[in-house]
């Protein structure tokens, strides 16, 4: 245990000297928070505190912290041969075993694998690879990216160019290059058209047309989307046919489409992708998070054959692109055995038991707390969207209450981590939970809406 002076001391030099990601300025000075250990679905800060991880620390370890299953292949691994790059003509057998394993989960045809450190660089190498394919097909005018409102896609400088939030690249604006393209996405219930979903058409899929359209399809090189958007849209699922309907387009205009399945894929979703639940396959899929269960840093890149085979037809159709640590050992072991752990304990089935007993538990608050407008999302992957709801029209809460702010400041005070994105508070817990740790979760949220409606009189 350390000392008030220690922690003192940890505390102010972290804030001083540590640049965190996505970090607030004002946060960090006020409440620098400090972990030590974890265990489970528990983290534990350096005062002692446990804290329910009802987040996933960033949707990452589904498998729960210090994982044994995992830590021991990790270990194993390095008794083997630790590191030696993936570059060139040199492959070692865990990456070769992993590839395995994952074109026997991934969506039928996606075969062949790039390997990287992160879903930032998934993506930005998807791009890359939809670019290099058209060169290599003689297509050279194909450059341009098209990227959906309200979609994340990473912070390189590439990825945050395709970005669909704002506010991801106003402080990069002279920076963000112009070949991306942005169209509206298929948020129904915060329709980018200002459409209603009883009256709507599937407007989106016209709106993507006509952008694809106006910008000249032979210039495009791909679609990069994410079939489920994540938390910070809420998760909202797209409608019935839409996904169909944009595979069929790009088939139509020649356009690569990328699947970003960096945060919702590999189980959280109900399925090992969201790809499989509506039946589209993309040329390219990318995934990173929670492949290794966050035990070691990983992201892939999944292409269909005809994409890798271009790129061997011939010296100068390589693809220019590397990476020092993808496909690094440790991370490949980890990534296995993250696998062979999610078959082992049925944790897809896990999943949509638990999203059925969370979803209750939402129902019931709805019925209690008239601000809690309904939810959004798949698997264990849902969002609650705090607003009232009169004549089948949402009417948010004074946004100068920051309502969701408080409740997640609430539950940390209360010994659980959440995340909040304005007045959507995300519901997205390790799949490893357990019906007692969902009746934890949901008795810290109820207690944190009965502060909220008493303190905001709602």
């Amino acid at each position: 245990m350390y000392t008030e002076k220690e922690i003192q001391e940890i505390k102010e030099y972290a804030a001083k000297h540590i640049c965190t990601h996505y970090a607030v300025n004002a946060d960090i000075d006020k409440h620098p928070k400090i972990y030590d250990r974890s265990e489970g679905v528990y983290v534990y800060d350096i005062h002692g505190t446990r804290y329910l991880d009802t987040f996933g620390s960033l949707l990452t370890t589904i498998c729960g912290h210090n994982n044994q299953y995992i830590m021991d292949a990790i270990v194993e691994q390095s008794k083997k041969i630790d590191f030696f790059p993936n570059f060139g003509d040199d492959y070692c057998t865990p990456v070769v075993e992993l590839c395995k394993r994952l074109e026997k989960v991934m969506p039928e045809g996606l075969s062949s694998f790039f390997f990287v450190s992160s879903g930032s660089e998934a993506n930005d190498a998807a791009m890359k690879m939809a670019r290099s394919y058209h060169l290599n097909k003689g297509d050279s005018k194909r450059y341009k990216v098209i990227s959906r409102q309200g979609s994340y896609h990473g912070t390189t400088v590439s990825t945050m160019s395709a970005c669909g939030i704002d506010y991801f690249r106003k402080n990069y604006e002279p920076m963000v290059n112009d070949f991306v393209i942005r169209a509206n996405g298929a948020n129904c219930k915060h329709c980018h058209l200002g459409k209603k979903k009883a009256t709507c058409h599937m407007d989106c899929i016209e709106s993507l047309r006509q952008t694809i359209i106006d910008n000249d399809p032979e210039t495009i090189s791909c679609l990069i989307m994410d079939p489920l958007p994540g938390s910070n849209s809420g998760y909202p699922v797209p409608p019935d046919g839409y996904l169909q309907k944009v595979r069929e387009m790009c088939d139509e205009f020649g356009i690569l489409l990328i699947f970003d399945e960096i945060q919702v894929g590999i189980v959280k979703s109900g399925a090992m992708f969201v790809s499989e639940l509506f039946g589209v396959t993309p040329d390219i899929l990318t995934t990173a998070k929670s492949l290794t269960n966050g035990m070691m840093p990983m992201g892939v890149c999944a292409m269909k054959q005809e994409i890798m085979d271009c790129f061997r037809e011939k010296p100068g159709n390589e693809f220019v692109s590397g990476n020092t640590f993808g496909a690094h050992n440790l991370a490949c072991a980890a990534a296995i055995a993250t696998l062979d752990y999610i078959e082992e304990n049925k944790l897809v089935e896990r999943c949509n038991m638990l999203s059925a007993y969370v979803k209750e538990g939402i129902e019931k608050l709805m019925k209690k707390y008239d601000f809690v407008s309904g939810y959004e999302g798949l698997g264990l992957m849902l969002c609650i969207e705090l607003a009232y709801t009169k004549d089948d029209e949402l009417v948010p809460l004074n946004p100068d209450y920051h309502v969701g702010t408080f409740i997640n400041d609430f539950c940390y005070d209360n010994g659980l981590i959440m995340r909040n994105n304005d007045d959507l508070i995300v519901v997205a817990p390790p799949i490893v939970f357990t019906k007692e740790n969902v009746d934890e979760m949901m008795a810290t949220f109820d207690k944190a809406l009965a502060a909220a409606k008493e303190k905001f009189n709602l």
